[in-house]
């Protein structure tokens, strides 16, 4: 069993790729902070010096949740299934790793590519598996957790995990202990709606979660996803690990986070 439960309050990240764009990259360290953050989540770090990005996390007093693996080509979300890009795939989980390592993170979301017509389903998958492997053994040495995430059919319509059984199936075939669930709840309402459902029939598996509004992916205190309700209930089965604010603010990120300051009273 992957989880582990405790009885604290529900702990919140900014994902700073979408979250307080208003600003330089280094400087949404601090807004974050400022905002009431103590952890931040980032899927596009490699385009800051690793060093810089540490001493912003020092600076604030801030904790690096969860970065994703490099995502490949413009247009490509993950090599981790396409044949003949082995290289590829293992440069980018040792950068991967890198990061982490430094930044002292320990969790990295890798994408598994989109799905290539030209090849037979089962052979990209059998090459999703092997590679998937290759980065879950080289993650453990660093006590790095590596994370699956399905990706909803409608807004990312090649990607090749693109539902929850889908990607249980991944999990447990690429059979290791450091391989885990991470639970998009805007993906999920996206791909099969019955989110607290899901959310329990997986919870064994879950190590992170990403939450945003359906259908446009904005706070989570607008459209048709009641988080307020959602939030109570996972509460209540004591979800310890953190919760990544993956959405785009329909104006300015403080002028969103009303949701936010209010859980925090």
């Amino acid at each position: 069993m992957l989880n582990t439960y405790c009885h604290n309050h529900l702990k919140f990240a900014a994902n700073l790729d979408c979250l307080f764009t208003e600003f330089t990259f280094l400087d949404r360290f601090k807004q974050a902070k400022l905002a009431g953050f103590n952890g931040v989540e980032c899927l596009r770090p490699y385009n800051e010096e690793v060093k810089l990005i540490k001493q912003a996390l020092i600076d604030n007093q801030l904790q690096m949740i969860l970065i994703n693996a490099p995502s490949g080509n413009e247009n490509e979300r993950g090599t981790a299934s396409l044949i003949n890009r082995d290289t590829d795939f293992k440069a980018s989980i040792k950068l991967a790793q890198l990061y982490a390592s430094t930044l002292s993170c320990s969790k990295i979301h890798v994408l598994s590519g989109n799905r290539d017509s030209n090849v037979p389903f089962e052979d990209q998958y059998q090459q999703l598996i092997k590679n998937m492997r290759f980065a879950a053994d080289y993650f453990k040495t660093y006590n790095i957790t590596l994370l699956i995430e399905p990706l909803n059919p409608f807004d990312m319509p090649s990607y090749l995990i693109n539902n929850l059984e889908m990607a249980d199936k991944v999990i447990t075939d690429i059979n290791r202990c450091n391989v885990a669930l991470q639970f998009d709840m805007f993906h999920c309402q996206r791909m099969q709606g019955n989110i607290l459902y899901y959310f329990e029939k997986y919870q064994s598996i879950i190590s992170h979660i990403q939450i945003a509004s359906s259908p446009y992916r904005n706070e989570p205190d607008r459209g048709e996803i009641n988080y307020a309700w959602l939030f109570s209930q996972i509460e209540k089965m004591n979800y310890c690990q953190w919760i990544g604010c993956e959405y785009q603010p329909e104006n300015t990120t403080l002028a969103g986070l009303g949701w936010f300051v209010e859980r925090k009273k």
